[in-house]
């Protein structure tokens, strides 16, 4: 059986019309897909050789944190410490992969490196202000959270805590993410690639949903990826 990589979805939606993509993108490595674990990873590394001339892979195990209380019950150090493990894991896998593909075109660090700096301090402040002030963003993201823990019960997993507070644990993740991502954006990495489905507030910032927020958010390109079987 054979697969391509193909785009699913685009934003900002003029950019669907358009073949040609910024020479930078990012991936972000999320621990919770299983996609990074499967099968198909190597083709969509190869898709981002094919159509980029830089990728930055940002493998966010530090953040997973979030997601190691709410579904394994654990917390400070000893999360930590499992997503680093995680993080290191994946860490090998991609660096194997990448290293058949175009030399010098890849680049790999994860999270905790991206947040100890005073830009992401300040964009951490920003995005809490828009997420405190204006009801329509919070409202987006917080149903996002709440979509994710339907999900992810929905599966079969065990929330250690109750509801109102996962949802509140996806939402602190969400903030942070975000707020790397403004940093990534304005250093020149304008796309964002991910094998599923990317986060609805990206979108919709991307195509100007919300026009009284002024953040480097709103002039990424998100691209969604999906693997399909060819004849």
């Amino acid at each position: 059986m054979k697969y391509k990589v193909k785009i699913k979805d685009i934003h900002p939606t003029v950019q669907a019309a358009s073949e040609k993509f910024p020479a930078k993108c990012f991936l972000g490595v999320s621990m919770s897909n299983p996609f990074f674990h499967g099968k198909h990873l190597a083709k969509t590394l190869k898709w981002i050789d094919d159509n980029f001339q830089e990728c930055l892979i940002v493998i966010a195990d530090h953040l997973h944190r979030f997601n190691e209380y709410t579904f394994s019950g654990k917390n400070g150090t000893e999360a930590e410490k499992d997503c680093k493990q995680m993080g290191d894991e994946i860490h090998e896998r991609i660096k194997s992969l990448t290293s058949t593909l175009s030399p010098n075109k890849f680049t790999i660090t994860h999270w905790l490196t991206l947040t100890q700096n005073n830009e992401f301090t300040e964009d951490s402040k920003t995005i809490n202000s828009y997420f405190n002030n204006n009801d329509k963003f919070k409202q987006s993201i917080r149903n996002s959270c709440t979509d994710f823990i339907t999900k992810q019960k929905s599966r079969g997993y065990h929330i250690f805590i109750n509801e109102n507070d996962a949802i509140d644990k996806s939402q602190n993740y969400l903030l942070e993410e975000m707020a790397v991502f403004c940093n990534l954006i304005r250093k020149g990495y304008q796309v964002q690639v991910y094998p599923g489905t990317q986060l609805a507030v990206l979108k919709e910032l991307a195509d100007n949903k919300f026009p009284d927020i002024n953040s480097p958010l709103k002039n990424g390109i998100y691209i969604d990826l999906t693997v399909k079987k060819i004849r």
